[in-house]
């Protein structure tokens, strides 16, 4: 024996690839906007913080899709994108009474899974999870980016940066998925499997797995600003920069589990419909409301309020000064 922990040579990462079940095991059919697609050429592998995944339409994914995204105009049911999935009989265990089915995440494609936002669909024939996603976009003005930025408390496109993470666009997400992925590389000197492989930044094994657990509350909350009410700095360890970008599009999702006599559904155990709730969605603009000429004009209305002054009535002031002047000077050379 090399005196080596047990364990301490195994590459996670390949471990969890060669366990995760393949695509042909989960996929039955896919559809986008009614047409059939393949699925293993749609789906491609994604790392997320409960394990690899797939993913359709992502740019985070493991193999990167080359050709551009995949978009849509329209709205209501079958008219997105439908996946119907096998059942994964082979998980259950015997005296459990274990509810089997699959986690859904709906996700901007510029940004990694958020797996506490996500959709358990569960196995059930002539089922289908329907899934309504509303858009919403926020943009800001460009006097908005005249605003120090302590002050507006947000990115504007090349201000954000996320180190650490193979994405091109920043997204508030990432960057907290960046934190927690730093903060546990300096606690352990090493960081999981399911976060993205970064130069210079070992891969923890097992025998990290006392340190990861030991931390793994930390990375639970972020501290909030100072003077925040209600919180105390020293109940958070994990201090991230993350502010959100200042023009952005988010998508809230709506889900109704219900029968379906969709005749593919049979085809699976589970069925998930996912599409736009109705056409269009609602943006929202940021601007500068009351800048530095609003103020001055303020002022200078205050002032002709109180005190009869204006702009015009100063002009006039000047005019008489200097013709009462001119006259004196006049006068004094007469004398002469």
């Amino acid at each position: 024996m090399s005196g080596r922990p047990l364990l301490s040579d195994v590459n996670v990462t390949e471990l969890m690839l060669r366990v995760m079940p393949s695509c042909t095991d989960i996929f039955v059919a896919c559809f986008w906007k009614g047409m059939e697609i393949d699925c293993c050429e749609r789906f491609l592998v994604q790392r997320t913080e409960e394990g690899f995944c797939y993913s359709f339409n992502s740019r985070t994914a493991e193999t990167r899709w080359n050709e551009s995204l995949l978009r849509n105009n329209a709205a209501g049911a079958t008219t997105g994108l439908e996946v119907f999935f096998k059942g994964q009989a082979g998980q259950a265990i015997d005296g459990l009474d274990i509810l089997r089915g699959i986690n859904v995440h709906i996700h901007h494609p510029d940004s990694y899974p958020d797996v506490a936002k996500g959709l358990f669909v569960p196995e059930a024939p002539s089922h289908v999870m329907m899934a309504q996603v509303s858009p919403s976009q926020t943009v800001s003005t460009e006097e908005v980016r005249a605003i120090d930025l302590s002050m507006r408390r947000c990115y504007f496109p090349g201000e954000g940066h996320i180190y650490g993470l193979p994405v091109d666009t920043y997204q508030q997400d990432s960057c907290f998925m960046a934190c927690r992925m730093h903060f546990l590389a300096k606690a352990c000197n090493c960081t999981p499997y399911f976060f993205p492989r970064t130069i210079g930044m070992r891969e923890c094994a097992a025998v990290d797995l006392e340190c990861l657990s030991m931390n793994n509350a930390a990375t639970r909350s972020n501290k909030p600003p100072n003077g925040t009410p209600g919180f105390h700095p020293e109940e958070s360890a994990l201090d991230c920069e993350c502010m959100p970008p200042c023009t952005a599009t988010q998508y809230s999702v709506e889900s109704n589990y219900i029968q379906t006599g969709n005749l593919e559904s049979k085809r699976g155990k589970g069925y998930v419909d996912v599409f736009f709730k109705q056409m269009g969605g609602v943006r929202y603009r940021n601007d500068v409301m009351f800048g530095w000429m609003d103020l001055l004009v303020s002022f200078g209305g205050i002032a002709g309020l109180f005190l009869g002054f204006s702009l015009l009535s100063g002009a006039e002031l000047l005019y008489w000064i200097f013709a009462g002047v001119a006259v004196c000077v006049k006068y004094a050379f007469k004398k002469i």
